[in-house]
């Protein structure tokens, strides 16, 4: 009797385990993908700097931020004994765009302005890795364990002389030289009149000026032979030895997709920046109370910005496919009532969207030449991973009054948190 309990005890605990072990298999087949931890961040060092990369190859690195002990520093002065430590000659930079790795900047000198430091060195692009060494390599080779190709001095001791030729026993014959012409030689026929030439119109000083243009070509404009001057990049540029592999941090949208967004995104700014100037226009008089006026309401069209140099960008941060939205541009409001020109505003507006796929405000920012002492204004560079988390952050420059500052902001649900705001 004893023993038949204890196996009907067995068989219910062995039955319950199996029970409990198929629903915690369910349920974590059931969990969301938002649930799944990110890469844990880590505690440095970790620089971010920004790469002005001239259209000539040449450029300079610009620290910003440097990550350690968990903690973001301003990398310009951070462990400056005198050089900062984001700038020892040596350091490798690779710079990315939008999470795409462009190429490699290594540090082989410092500069010292007056108020920041920046760092001279070689930028490689990506796809010239693989050419550069094979051409180092066809060189004659002194060791086959060599490696890779690096940054030699010249050697200080002076070649020796290369060994001279033997002398020459017996100078070679001179060559005469050619005879002049003698002075009376045969005297040249005379011309004939009747001869046709080749001359020019026009006086006989014509001779010395030289040949006028055609009609056609001055009709015709001249072609510049050389392009035009590219454009100065700026790259932003993480230096870490053990940092996670990259990744790229585009949102894929089709050309519809991306014109709805666009559509969506301008009226939002729209209404923000209504709401602005609502909330710091000066109250309208109100009439006095038991008295109505009988002159009938006048209803004024809302008035309507004029948008220019908007620039859309779009970014999926998280690999969770939810667009992030940046929007920033200028507008042009007219100022009602008045024949004053129109105020310009510079604006910055980042969005999400939720499952009707509508846009919603996470923040907005905007301000004019008026009032840079009190708003920046904030102009998008791009996505990088700052902290090392896998996940991207906007990196932002600040413009005021005072002078320009780099911030980097992590995208929340419904704000934009500062991880670090430099100093102007």
């Amino acid at each position: 009797m004893g023993l038949f309990s204890l196996r009907s005890s067995l068989y219910r605990t062995a039955e319950l385990s199996a029970t409990v072990l198929a629903l915690a298999l369910i349920l974590a087949q059931a969990l969301p993908a938002q649930l799944t931890p990110k890469t844990k961040p880590r505690t440095g060092p970790r620089a971010l700097a920004l790469i002005q990369l001239s259209p000539n190859g040449k450029g300079h690195l610009v620290p910003i931020a440097i990550l350690d002990g968990g903690r973001f520093f301003d990398a310009s002065v951070y462990k400056a004994t005198p050089v900062p430590m984001a700038l020892e000659p040596g350091t490798v930079y690779e710079g990315f765009k939008t999470g795409v790795s462009q190429g490699l900047f290594t540090i082989t000198g410092v500069l010292q302005g007056q108020r920041s430091w920046s760092g001279e060195g070689k930028w490689m692009p990506a796809g010239e890795r693989t050419t550069t060494t094979v051409s180092k390599t066809q060189g004659p080779v002194t060791d086959d364990n060599e490696g890779p190709p690096v940054l030699r001095r010249a050697d200080k001791t002076p070649p020796e002389p290369a060994t001279p030729p033997p002398p020459v026993t017996s100078p070679p014959p001179a060559i005469p030289a050619p005879a002049p012409p003698p002075a009376d030689a045969t005297p040249e026929p005379a011309e004939d009149p009747n001869r046709p030439m080749l001359r020019r119109g026009g006086s006989k000083n014509d001779s010395k000026k030289p040949a006028a243009a055609s009609s056609d070509q001055k009709r015709t404009p001249t072609i510049p032979t050389e392009p035009a001057p590219a454009a100065v990049q700026w790259i932003p540029a993480i230096s870490d030895a053990s940092g996670p592999n990259p990744r790229a941090y585009t949102f894929d949208a089709k050309p519809e997709e991306l014109a709805d967004y666009r559509i969506k995104m301008l009226a939002l700014a729209t209404a923000e920046l209504r709401r602005h100037l609502k909330d710091v226009s000066p109250a309208q008089p109100q009439p006095a109370p038991g008295r109505k006026s009988t002159r009938p309401v006048a209803r004024s069209r809302p008035v309507q910005p004029a948008f220019s140099s908007d620039q859309l960008r779009i970014f999926d941060l998280t690999s969770s496919n939810e667009p992030v939205l940046v929007l920033s541009g200028q507008a042009e409001m007219p100022r009602s009532g008045t024949s004053a020109p129109p105020t310009v505003y510079s604006f910055t507006l980042v969005a999400r969207t939720n499952l009707a796929l509508d846009v919603r405000k996470v923040f907005y920012a905007q301000t004019d030449l008026a009032h840079l002492d009190l708003t920046p204004r904030l102009k998008l560079i791009d996505a990088v991973d700052a902290d090392g988390d896998g996940q991207g952050e906007l990196l932002f420059r600040r413009i005021t009054d005072a002078g320009s500052a780099y911030s980097i902001y992590r995208v929340t649900g419904d704000q934009l948190w500062p991880l670090f705001e430099g100093t102007p």
